[in-house]
């Protein structure tokens, strides 16, 4: 292989590793999802199906029960529980500047 053609296959080759590690997949980029960007979410649903159309939580901050934290765009965040990862139970908005806690959907 000639040195051009070397080149040519390392320029291709990060060009498709930069592709790769490009966001989370709900938004694209380095942004970070809006509120709006969850209005799919309903009971009973898995996580898997939670990942499918925003991509993994930032974290879990659970103990005995998983809650998955989705940090939005205007700093406040998205607070999903799951007794197993099969099953939404609630979905709460929580703003960690002020404390407030807004449920969304469950009990």
């Amino acid at each position: 292989m000639t040195i051009i053609g070397k080149f040519g296959l390392l320029v291709m080759t990060g060009a498709i590793v930069l592709a790769a590690c490009e966001g989370n997949g709900a938004t694209g980029g380095s942004s970070k999802p809006q509120r709006s960007d969850f209005d799919f979410l309903e009971l009973g649903m898995s996580y898997d199906d939670v990942v499918a159309s925003v991509g993994e939580a930032d974290e879990d901050i659970g103990s005995g029960i998983h809650l998955m934290v989705y940090g939005l765009e205007d700093g406040t965040e998205i607070v999903l529980s799951f007794p197993s990862f099969d099953n939404l139970i609630a979905v709460h908005l929580y703003n960690p500047e002020t404390g407030e806690r807004e449920l969304i959907l469950g009990s």
